[in-house]
């Protein structure tokens, strides 16, 4: 075992890695015994990273391949900020969706300078095509993989367990959703902010000397605001890390007693105030004096609109079931969840509800088991799932979307951890290795067949209608999309039966005014165009295609008064 300065975990100094820790009163998952006949433990410790390195690629190397879709876009193909010259002060003035196609006073507000500019490098250093930016998706979720597997460490878990934590990460089918889609990079780059952050003040709570609990603390606020700036979610390390800091607490040296938590922890990590301040003033700067996106317009996005309370905390325990149920059964992963392909609870029997419900409660069951035996990881990983979980939950804010399933990416991070720390124990025979392989090759297919889908947003938008065929999102995006390539007649079709789903659809009547617009349509296109423009004002794209019909109709309405007059 490799020591280092005298933390205190379950009441018992441990090092920097404790080889034989236990998770509560579990068995050491390797004994000292065991050592003698392996590898020396840093070389091991490198293999074990290495593997779990390389599955992460393995499960995600079908994705190099495939063209920008959907978001990627407006976000990372035809912005100005990242193709332009002078677009950096843009990316770090200006909102997330200022330079999109879709400009107007109700699109999303969103600051994300960080993930725009790894965009923008990648552009300027290997080009506009779409492979280099899935290249550092993948080796970022393998580098991420691989940084678990030390924080697992880190927390007193086994070797054993820190292995199957990562390559669980590494194989999560529902992790396509952030990796697959070039701007999923905002949650890799939060997740990756947030890792660091933790890492970092461990390391800085070792230190030797001022000078390099300084250092460490710098580097832990820097990635803290790596967090920050890359996904509204990584607001969840200024949590995080008192969290962790008061699991790894020393004892005081001079006093020769435990110091109060609260004060201790706190005074620690007040250095995480510099980069929360610094991303708020950026941000209250690029949203023009707003903080946070305003509910949206219509339950067509979020189902939990206008919902009474009851109904809405319904709603947040179903979400929560939702991401729990994605990630042991991930038969539907889509783009879009819209009426129709997602409703909300109506009661506490709903499946998703009960699975939220169970979920929770076993988790908190858990956690007091394993506390009244001396054991506190469990509570600190349960209260890091929460806290990651909570911005994107809905409780705080609404969010633009209802589900989507990268938003899980982060938190999925405390959840395979709590897993490889309760199968560790059980994980001593052969045939578990075999089972747990078996699971593993099966999770890498089921990513493999669902990156596949995002090919190009042909395959995607048909796979989200196949997966959801009454869902108005999944209709509105494949119509728009054949409309653009002139499969009118299609593209009519699944754009019609989106509005007889949900008559408020604000995108499909855009969709519809504007395929009926090229069809020459125009008295049909002028209705669709009216209702859009009545349910979202100032919309650009909208104003210009209404001048447009309204132009072309005076134009014939002139020319048929001449022809009877000439009649």
């Amino acid at each position: 075992m490799t020591t280092g300065p005298d933390f205190r975990y379950y009441g018992r100094p441990v090092g920097m890695y404790d080889e034989s820790a236990q998770v509560g009163n579990c068995p050491a998952s390797m004994t000292p015994s065991e050592d003698k006949d392996r590898m020396p433990l840093p070389r091991r410790r490198a293999r074990a990273e290495t593997i779990v390195a390389l599955v992460a690629i393995a499960a995600f190397l079908n994705v190099l391949p495939n063209d920008y879709c959907y978001d990627d876009f407006a976000i990372v193909a035809d912005s100005a900020k990242i193709n332009e010259p002078g677009g950096w002060s843009e990316i770090w003035t200006t909102d997330h969706w200022s330079a999109a196609k879709d400009d107007g006073p109700g699109r999303d507000l969103l600051y994300r300078p960080v993930s725009l500019s790894t965009h923008r490098l990648i552009r300027i250093g290997f080009g506009s095509g779409p492979f280099a930016h899935h290249l550092a998706n993948v080796l970022l979720h393998a580098c991420l993989c691989v940084m678990l597997v030390r924080l697992c460490r880190h927390v007193g878990g086994s070797e054993r367990s820190a292995v199957i934590a990562g390559i669980l990460f590494a194989v999560l089918p529902i992790h396509t959703e952030a990796v697959a889609p070039i701007v999923g990079r905002s949650d890799l780059l939060a997740t990756f902010g947030v890792l660091c952050a933790v890492l970092a003040h461990r390391r800085s709570l070792g230190a030797g000397g001022s000078a390099a609990i300084v250092r460490w603390r710098f580097f832990a606020a820097l990635a803290a605001f790596v967090a920050l700036a890359s996904k509204e979610s990584g607001v969840a390390v200024i949590a995080l890390v008192p969290l962790f800091d008061a699991l790894w607490s020393k004892r005081d040296g001079n006093a020769g007693v435990e110091s109060p938590p609260r004060r201790r922890t706190l005074r620690r990590t007040l250095y995480l105030l510099a980069p929360l301040v610094l991303y708020i003033a950026l941000r209250y700067h690029a949203l023009d004096g707003t903080f946070y996106q305003t509910p949206p317009l219509t339950k067509t996005v979020n189902v939990l609109v206008d919902a009474p309370l009851w109904q809405r905390s319904l709603g947040v325990v179903q979400l929560w079931g939702i991401y729990w149920a994605k990630t042991v059964w991930p038969a539907v992963l889509s783009i879009k969840y819209t009426i129709n392909s997602l409703r909300l609870a109506t009661g506490p029997f709903d499946a998703h509800v009960l699975i939220g419900a169970f979920a929770l409660m076993g988790l908190l069951a858990l956690c007091v088991s394993t506390w009244k035996r001396g054991g506190k990881i469990f509570a600190v990983l349960t209260l890091a799932l929460l806290v990651s979980y909570l911005p994107t939950s809905n409780v705080l804010v609404l969010m633009r979307v209802f589900v989507a399933e990268r938003t899980w990416y982060l938190p999925s991070v405390w959840l395979v951890m709590i897993v490889a720390l309760i199968a560790a124990p059980i994980m001593s025979r052969r045939i578990t290795w075999v089972v747990f392989g078996l699971v593993a090759m099966a999770m890498i297919g089921r990513c493999w067949v669902r990156s596949s889908e995002w090919r190009n947003n042909g395959v995607l938008y048909a796979a989200a209608v196949t997966d959801q065929p009454h869902g108005a999102g999944a209709l509105q995006l494949l119509g728009h999309w054949l409309v653009d390539r002139d499969g009118l007649i299609d593209g009519v079709g699944f754009l019609n039966r989106a509005i007889e789903i949900d008559p408020g659809f604000t995108d499909a009547h855009r969709s519809l005014g504007q395929a009926h617009l090229r069809a020459g349509n125009r008295p049909v296109a002028l209705k669709h165009l009216q209702i859009a423009d009545m349910q979202v004002r100032g919309h650009d794209p909208t104003v210009a295609a209404l001048a447009r019909v309204s132009r072309e109709l005076s134009m014939r309405d002139t020319e048929l008064a001449r022809l009877e007059n000439l009649a």
